[in-house]
C-alpha cells in the first residue's frame, strides 16, 4: 500500500519535473519469469523513481546497505521495496547479513518478482556505460543454488538523461533483449568466477547499445549539437511518457557523425554565436514560430496565472532551496527532485489542504489536483513566453548575428540529421 501511494505521488512529481520520457522496447520485458532488471546509474535518485513509475508492476530495488543504518530511513526504504546489499567497506559483521538478503531475493524471484539492480555499483553523471560489477551474476547464481527450479531472465536497460541537472528536460530509456541465466549454468559449474565473468560480459555487450555512449570529451559537442536535432523533431504535449525511439536513434546517428571530427569547428562556431546573442538553440528553431507562441501564450495565460498563484509559495521555496542550499555536485538533480517531493507533497500541500478544509470545507480537497494541473500548464505557458522574449531580443539586438547563426544552424542540421 505504501509503495503504491508513494509510486503515485512520485509519478505526478516526475511528470512535472521532466518534460518527456521516451521509452523503447517495453514489450521485450517478459512477465511470466522471475527477472533481474539491470540498468546504468547516471543520476542517483531519479532512475529508480522513473523505472518504478513507468513499469506497470512493483519493482524491488537492491541498494547500499549503509542507508539502512538509521531506523527512520530503514522503515521508509523497506516499505518502498528496497533491499539492502552490504559491501566490504560496511564491515565483516554487515557482510554476513547478505545471507538474509539472498534469501529475500530468492523468495521474491520465486513469486516471479522484478528485482532491479544498478549494475555499475555507483552513480556518476555520464552518458556512457561504466564497468559493470559482478554482483548481479553472483546474486542470480546464489538464488539458483537455493532454488534450482528458478528460471531467471536478465533484462538489460539503458537510461539517458539529456541534462541530468536540468529542470523539465527529456529522458530516454531503451530496453534490450533479455537472456536466460540458466544458459550460463555450465560455466558456474566449472568455475563460479568464470560464470560471473561470462554473464557480466554478455550483459555489457547488450547494455552498451542502449546508451548514447558520449564520452566526457565528446559531451561538449553533444550539448551543442543535440538540441539542433531535438528542437526540429515533433514533440506532443501529451502523453508525457511516450513509446518512441526516434530521439535516441537520431542522437545516436548524430554522434557517429560528430566522432569523425569533421564538424568540430562548425559546432564550436555555432556555440560561440549562441553565447554572443545570450540565447539557446530552441529559440532559433523553426518548430517554435513567434506568432504561434504568442497565440498559445495568450490562450494559456488565465490558467497559467492560476497555476502561478496556487504554487507561488510551494514552487518558490523549492527553487530557493534548490539553487541556494543544495550543493552543485553529481547529486544536484536528484536532490532537487527530493526537495520538490518533500516540500510539495509531504509538507506544504497537506498543510494548505488541511487549513483550507477547516476554512472553506470540502472544496479545499480539490486544491492539490487543481494546483498540479495548473502548474503543469504554467510551465507550458512559460516555454512559449520565453520564446517570445528571446525571439524579440535577438531580432532587435542581434539581427546580423542572428542571420549568421541561422545559416550555421541550417548547415549543422543538414549535416548531422
Amino acid at each position: 500500500m505504501f509503495y503504491s501511494v508513494h509510486r503515485f505521488v512520485v509519478g505526478v512529481i516526475m511528470r512535472i519535473f521532466f518534460k518527456k520520457i521516451y521509452i523503447d522496447g517495453m514489450e521485450k520485458i517478459p512477465r511470466d519469469k522471475p527477472l533481474f532488471l539491470v540498468s546504468n546509474h547516471p543520476n542517483g535518485f531519479w532512475e529508480p523513481c522513473v523505472f518504478a513509475c513507468i513499469l506497470p508492476y512493483p519493482l524491488h530495488f537492491l541498494v547500499r546497505g549503509d542507508l539502512f543504518n538509521k531506523w527512520q530511513y530503514s522503515w521508509f526504504l523497506k516499505n518502498t521495496n528496497q533491499i539492502p546489499i552490504y559491501r566490504f567497506r560496511d564491515g565483516f559483521k554487515r557482510l554476513r547479513e547478505n545471507g538474509s538478503t539472498r534469501s529475500i531475493i530468492t523468495e521474491k524471484l520465486r513469486k516471479n518478482a522484478c528485482v532491479m539492480i544498478f549494475g555499475e555499483g555507483s552513480s556518476e553523471t555520464v552518458k556512457f556505460l561504466r564497468p559493470l560489477q559482478k554482483g548481479m551474476a553472483r546474486m542470480a547464481h546464489d538464488a539458483v543454488l537455493e532454488d534450482p527450479e528458478l528460471d531467471i531472465r536478465i533484462v538489460p536497460l539503458g537510461i539517458t538523461f539529456v541534462d541530468p541537472d536540468g529542470f523539465r528536460k527529456n529522458v530516454m530509456i531503451k530496453v534490450g533483449e533479455s537472456f536466460a541465466f540458466n544458459e550460463y549454468k555450465k560455466y558456474f559449474d566449472e568455475n563460479p568466477a568464470l560464470g560471473r565473468k561470462k554473464v557480466t560480459d554478455n550483459l555489457k555487450g547488450l547494455m552498451t547499445p542502449l546508451l548514447l555512449n558520449v564520452t566526457r570529451e565528446e559531451e561538449k559537442f553533444y550539448d551543442v549539437a543535440s538540441p539542433i536535432l531535438r528542437n526540429e523533431m515533433p514533440e506532443k504535449w501529451l502523453p508525457i511518457i511516450e513509446d518512441s525511439s526516434a530521439n535516441f536513434d537520431a542522437e545516436n546517428q548524430m554522434m557517429e557523425k560528430i566522432r569523425t571530427g569533421k564538424w568540430d569547428a562548425e559546432i564550436n562556431t555555432y556555440k560561440g554565436l549562441l553565447k554572443k546573442m545570450g540565447t539557446r538553440d530552441r529559440y532559433l528553431s523553426s518548430r517554435s514560430p513567434f506568432f504561434i507562441s504568442l497565440i498559445i501564450s495568450i490562450i494559456l495565460l488565465p490558467i497559467a496565472a492560476v497555476g502561478f498563484v496556487l504554487n507561488a509559495i510551494t514552487s518558490g521555496l523549492t527553487f530557493l532551496i534548490t539553487y541556494t542550499i543544495i550543493p552543485r555536485n553529481r547529486f544536484f538533480g536528484s536532490l532537487a527532485g527530493l526537495s520538490r517531493l518533500g516540500l510539495h507533497w509531504y509538507i506544504l500541500y497537506p498543510i494548505i489542504t488541511i487549513v483550507g478544509f477547516f476554512k472553506v470545507s470540502w472544496p479545499a480537497l480539490f486544491f492539490i489536483p487543481v494546483a498540479v494541473i495548473t502548474e503543469w500548464i504554467f510551465y507550458r505557458w512559460w516555454d512559449h513566453f520565453l520564446t517570445i522574449v528571446h525571439k524579440t531580443k535577438i531580432a532587435i539586438l542581434h539581427s546580423s548575428t542572428l542571420a549568421q547563426a541561422k545559416e550555421k544552424r541550417a548547415l549543422l542540421y543538414q549535416a548531422l540529421k
